[in-house]
């Protein structure tokens, strides 16, 4: 995928990529059950996009026999991950996530247990397709040759992960977590702090973790500063976002970003006017004008803290020899600037 071409050519090169046959399976169950639990399920594009992606920013430490593997395996962690983040944003149904979770959290007795309880049979479906992913997930994982060398910050970035999705699922408990710290991204007086602190959305940092354990050449002492570098690219990445995807999150309530704190905090938008508007979104007269307006008064807010979180991690990335730091931020920067360019049919395309 040429992150440099123009961006109509872009999304068709997206639209070009073929999955393997693992991904493209695992995918095909998840159009078959989903439908049956969410008004809008994932279209093909994204897990396309996902695929260029992963392969675009994939490190040059990695063991060039691995690449493909790896690849593969980041792509069915995310593909997990999404499941998991469809309950959130599209059900709210805490007994639901309860049992995802328990699923992903606990072993092979436990994840019988849950789907034994389960009556409805397109949530048992579900459950046994994320527990499928998951399972094979973990199997192939450890025969990556570093898998023992990661495995810990693996497991802690999932944990933050899970623990992320219990806080997304009520206002009240995101912002009293992590809402005041998503409104102090990048400032001077708490940096290293709240970046720290979040587990917003982690799946760059663990994509990176299991890259880590298919690199041999890559030094454990630098394991520190590479973590770091990752959840940078992470935050900053998913500030932007926010403001890709704020239409689609808002229509559906969701809560769980930095602009929507930030458009609150303000007085842009009220917490009720989300409910109402994710409750009839065809009824809110001045939609539109609405979201245009937010997003105008948020832009600079957003593009400034994301700038200042890639100013840190350029500095950070100077410390590491293992990798190419620079040529990883340079990537990372032209996924994101076609995304930009073409932010209305991403929009359209991913959702």
């Amino acid at each position: 995928m040429d992150t440099e071409k123009n961006p109509k050519t872009f999304i068709t090169e997206i639209n070009q990529i073929p999955l393997s046959n693992k991904i493209e399976a695992l995918i095909n169950r998840y159009n078959e059950t989903a439908p049956h639990l969410f008004p809008e399920p994932r279209k093909e594009f994204i897990w396309k996009w996902l695929k260029g992606g992963v392969e675009q920013t994939m490190l040059d430490c990695v063991d060039q026999e691995l690449k493909e593997k790896i690849s593969e395996l980041i792509q069915e962690s995310i593909a997990v991950v999404v499941f998991i983040d469809d309950i959130v944003d599209q059900m709210q149904e805490e007994r639901f996530l309860t049992d995802t979770l328990a699923i992903v959290g606990n072993g092979e007795e436990e994840q019988k247990n849950v789907l034994s309880k389960q009556t409805d049979s397109f949530k048992k479906d579900y459950l046994i397709l994320i527990r499928d992913g998951w399972n094979n997930l973990n199997q192939e994982l450890r025969n990556l040759p570093r898998f023992t060398d990661f495995e810990v910050n693996l497991k802690e970035a999932y944990n933050e992960l899970w623990k992320a999705f219990w806080q997304a699922l009520d206002l009240k408990t995101f912002a009293k977590h992590q809402g005041t710290d998503l409104l102090h991204l990048g400032d001077a007086d708490t940096i290293g702090k709240v970046e720290k602190r979040l587990s917003y959305n982690m799946h760059i940092v663990i994509g990176n973790i299991i890259m880590l354990m298919g690199s041999p050449k890559f030094e454990k002492t630098e394991l520190k500063s590479a973590l770091e570098f990752f959840l940078y690219d992470q935050v900053a990445g998913n500030l932007e976002n926010d403001w890709y995807t704020f239409p689609v999150e808002l229509k559906q309530g969701d809560f769980a970003s930095a602009l929507m704190l930030y458009a609150i905090d303000k007085g842009y938008i009220t917490a009720e006017d989300i409910e109402q508007i994710a409750a009839h979104p065809e009824n809110y007269n001045g939609l539109q004008e609405l979201i245009k307006t937010v997003r105008e008064k948020c832009e600079d807010y957003i593009m400034d803290k994301r700038l200042r979180l890639l100013e840190i991690r350029a500095k950070i990335g100077r410390e590491i020899k293992s990798f190419d730091a620079g040529e990883a931020i340079r990537r990372s920067f032209a996924i994101h600037k076609n995304m930009h360019e073409q932010l209305g049919n991403f929009i359209a395309l991913l959702k």
